[in-house]
């Protein structure tokens, strides 16, 4: 079976498009920090709003680093907790805009469906960094798990729903999914609890602190050279990215057909072969602004999910492949 001309349009605009935002964002907006600043306030305030519904009487100062707020929180002198631009939300709001924008449909209907998505997962967000704070304001030892991974799943989970909802309802195209099988739920909750040991597995160096020694500060040589040195490490490291390579193929296979897993296989295996070339490449400004995104989306479901919302473009109108 073939890619549909509409699916690789769609492909091709959408890699153009996030190019072109990445770029914009990491080497001009975000230095600003301007745009990070306006989401940043918005989401502290709803914070603070709902702080103050709950009883809690609380306010907020700018932080000297741009895009990040202070929330404090009475009697407390401190802050209670500190909004980043981490927290905001923008890079999801982008990447549902994009998806929307580049997909496939009525333009007229596209705007509004936009505007309501954004709404949306900007409240989702702002209710998980309210809950987030409760737990800093009552110590709670689950804090970690549900900043790093439960909240998280939720938005990526709120997001892929909408992405479904268009590409079914609104694109026009009025396709379905083939089958829904056990299998596949299983399989992909099983790629969602692998996700959680992404930072202490892959060579993310940045936010792994067991990749530590591959920072430049303590490594002076190639990265290679450390296969000798750390060799459980490493194959550790390349067989957990081979599972987010096979275990997402195999899902669309199940979903669509060995044809459309094929496809997805080459466009993971590039993924994933770049971030380690990335790193091995030595270029300290690439690796600080592209290897975190590259491993914080392809070791997660995420990228599943986008191709399983993408992929409905390869599907016959009567739901066939």
């Amino acid at each position: 079976m073939s890619i549909k001309k509409s699916l690789l349009q769609f492909l091709l605009l959408i890699s153009a498009s996030y190019g072109l935002w990445f770029i914009c964002y990491e080497y001009y907006l975000k230095p600003s920090g301007h745009l990070d600043h306006i989401i940043t306030e918005y989401v502290t305030i709803g914070i603070c709003n709902l702080l103050d519904i709950s009883g809690y009487i609380s306010h907020y100062t700018i932080a000297l680093k741009p895009g990040e707020t202070y929330i404090f929180v009475s009697p407390q002198v401190l802050p209670a907790v500190r909004v980043g631009a981490s927290c905001n939300g923008l890079e999801l709001l982008v990447l549902f805009s994009l998806f929307i924008i580049c997909y496939p449909g009525n333009s007229l209907i596209k705007i509004p469906f936009v505007v309501f998505g954004n709404l949306l997962i900007h409240g989702i967000n702002i209710l998980r960094n309210y809950w987030l704070t409760l737990m800093t304001l009552h110590h709670s030892p689950y804090y970690d798990l549900f900043h790093r991974y439960v909240f998280i799943f939720m938005v990526y989970g709120t997001i892929f729903s909408l992405w479904i909802l268009w590409a079914n309802y609104f694109s026009g195209l009025n396709i379905h999914f083939k089958s829904h099988r056990l299998s596949i739920i299983a399989l992909g909750i099983l790629l969602l609890f692998l996700s959680l040991l992404k930072d202490y597995i892959t060579p993310d160096y940045l936010n792994s602190p067991q990749a530590a020694f591959l920072s430049p500060k303590n490594l002076h040589v190639n990265p290679i050279f450390t296969f000798t040195s750390h060799p459980i490490y490493w194959l550790l490291s390349f067989l957990y990215s081979a599972i987010f390579i096979l275990l997402p193929t195999y899902i669309i296979q199940l979903l669509y057909n060995k044809q459309m897993a094929i496809y997805i296989f080459w466009i993971l295996l590039f993924i994933g072969l770049s971030e380690y070339a990335l790193l091995f490449s030595q270029q300290t400004s690439l690796i600080y602004h592209v290897l975190p995104k590259i491993n914080r989306y392809f070791h997660s479901p995420i990228l599943l999910l986008f191709f399983i919302a993408a992929l409905q473009l390869n599907v016959k109108k009567d739901g066939s492949n």
